[in-house]
């Protein structure tokens, strides 16, 4: 039982919901073992209401194994009693999807924005209707087993004045790793400059991303490539996890999703990012003297050469690049910026924290405005 926020990033005629059943893994692409059954699903409107979703006429669907972006029907504006889906309405998907096995799961929190994800035995327990508002509660039977992630589809839908909607690669940075606020700002890097609230500043996207993996799991992967034709521009954050190889070979790993994403007919431009500093330190990241780069990410080292060869592919294999200055010493870029705080911008030297998120985000949106990627 699953009940998982989306934010409309702006004014839309339709709305549908994508249900893969793959997953990213450290291995590679990976079918999910079983099928889903989807039991009955619905969304839910800021106002409370609440509209069924259909799956060709029917309230279940089965999910083979493997399914790359089977859609429901599409729901429209007058089910809700609007005129648009409004930019920055935020909907719930509530659904009830059963498994003889496995179910893959989203590196988004369930709890963030009031959501919910739980297992339960459907023999021993019986839950509210789908059909109801708010999240599922037990009407017999043994509590609900509450999960921090759980299945969310990927939300679709068609603008009314088309604007871009990119596709972002990544590892863990790109999954919030290192966050921990509530995620009203969306979770991940990039997740972060698409979604200012405050800003009233939203920007479509769709993110694959897996911590600790390489690139080879986007390169040798097919499935993740059938959401390209719902992108116009993309944004790659891989290849911090690949420092086991030489350099040549993770500038050929490179240029090869990069070739990827931009021989999509769907793509205009495609970025890359820099990547985070790793660093030890002896006191809590409050001064820079006491950080120590890891093997590896040094000046004059792998991670550091293959970045400042990626900024020279501007022209030549990409469309731009963006080192991310906001979080790094301004003298020693392979090291984090300090404010004599306690893990100002890094609270494990690997990945930003909250804080150390948000001072790259103006030069994340920079590398959208470069791009004409704007709401």
């Amino acid at each position: 039982a699953i009940r998982y926020p989306f934010t409309v990033a702006t004014d839309s005629r339709s709305m549908v919901f994508a249900f893969p059943n793959f997953y990213w893994s450290t291995s590679g692409e990976t079918s999910n073992a079983d099928d889903l059954l989807i039991l009955d699903a619905s969304v839910e409107a800021p106002d409370g209401t609440v509209v069924p979703i259909y799956f060709e006429g029917s309230r279940s669907t089965t999910i083979a194994s493997g399914a790359t972006d089977p859609l429901c029907d599409a729901l429209l504006p007058s089910s809700f009693s609007k005129t648009v889906f409004a930019k920055g309405e935020e909907y719930f998907f509530k659904a009830r999807i059963k498994s003889s096995g496995t179910i893959p799961y989203t590196s988004e929190r369930a709890s963030f924005g009031g959501g919910l994800a739980s297992w339960y035995d459907d023999t021993a327990t019986t839950v509210s209707s789908t059909d109801s508002a708010g999240n599922y509660t037990v009407l017999s039977g043994p509590s609900l087993d509450v999960r921090t992630l759980g299945y969310a589809p990927i939300m679709l839908g068609q603008q009314v004045t088309p604007i871009p909607t990119v596709i972002v690669t990544g590892t863990s940075s790109s999954e919030g790793v290192g966050q921990t606020d509530n995620g009203s700002l969306g979770i991940g890097q990039m997740q972060k400059a698409f979604n200012l609230v405050a800003d009233n500043y939203y920007v479509p996207s769709i993110t694959f991303a897996k911590t600790s993996g390489t690139m080879p799991i986007a390169i040798n992967g097919t499935k993740w490539r059938d959401y390209l034709k719902y992108c116009t521009d993309a944004v790659q954050q891989m290849g911090s996890n690949d420092t086991s190889v030489n350099e040549s070979t993770m500038q050929s790993r490179l240029s090869s999703l990069w070739g990827i994403l931009s021989s999509a007919p769907s793509i205009r431009t495609v970025s890359q990012t820099g990547w985070n500093p790793r660093t030890t330190s002896t006191d809590n990241w409050r001064t820079t003297a006491n950080q120590t780069e890891i093997n590896k990410w040094d000046t004059g080292e792998i991670a550091y050469n293959v970045q400042t060869w990626m900024a020279t592919q501007v022209g030549v294999q990409i469309d731009d690049f963006e080192y991310l200055d906001g979080f790094r010493d301004s003298v020693e870029p392979t090291k984090w910026i300090v404010n004599g705080s306690t893990n100002y911008a890094t609270s494990d030297g690997t990945h930003s924290n909250d804080a150390g998120t948000m001072l790259i985000v103006p030069e994340l949106q920079n590398l959208m405005a470069r791009n004409n990627i704007t709401p």
